[in-house]
């Protein structure tokens, strides 16, 4: 965290003095847009602004902050995830049905969503897509079946099912257990 404080103050050190070349470069009478030292100098005040852009992230939507593993003091590596950030308002489920029960099913119907931590409270929810195939069949292992004795089981396809609306008084938790329902008309 120091480290980064320290890098923060460089870049804003560096961009005053990129700022105080300019105005030294545009008091002299010229073609401004001519000289190698204006120009210079302005290249230097845009490369400093970017990195002190690069000192802050930003989320690209607002949600809750989940798995941190961020301390004080300790060193954050290139390509190691710190925390999740959960998302809100963009819930889904993904339900698994078996292929033998999709007859019927399409994007756009309504969905009851019980879920396991609210068990008297319903939701309200829609079909928004069915996968293109099984949940095994894009595994990085594929369950292969070659022992002789072809049994048939009913593979599962997953349903994503978005919630109509959001209940401020029953927050959602990712991986939690959901019954859901799907209306079809």
């Amino acid at each position: 965290m120091d480290d980064a404080h320290t890098h923060v103050a460089d870049l804003e050190a560096t961009l005053q003095q990129a700022n105080a070349r300019l105005n030294k470069a545009q008091a002299v009478p010229e073609k401004l847009n001519e000289r190698g030292d204006v120009m210079r100098a302005q290249a230097a005040i845009d490369q400093a602004k970017l990195d002190l852009q690069y000192t802050r992230v930003y989320a690209s939507q607002d949600g809750q902050i989940s798995n941190l593993s961020l301390t004080a003091g300790s060193m954050a590596g290139i390509g190691n995830p710190l925390f999740a950030i959960i998302a809100d308002n963009s819930f889904h489920i993904d339900a698994n049905f078996k292929e033998t029960e999709l007859v019927g099913i399409h994007a756009g119907q309504p969905v009851d969503i019980q879920i396991d931590m609210y068990p008297t409270q319903h939701f309200l929810g829609v079909v928004e897509s069915l996968s293109g195939g099984t949940g095994t069949a894009f595994s990085l292992l594929p369950p292969q079946n070659a022992t002789g004795n072809w049994v048939k089981i009913a593979q599962r396809v997953p349903v994503r099912i978005k919630f109509a609306q959001m209940d401020a008084d029953h927050p959602l938790r990712i991986g939690a257990t959901a019954t859901v329902t799907v209306g079809l008309r």
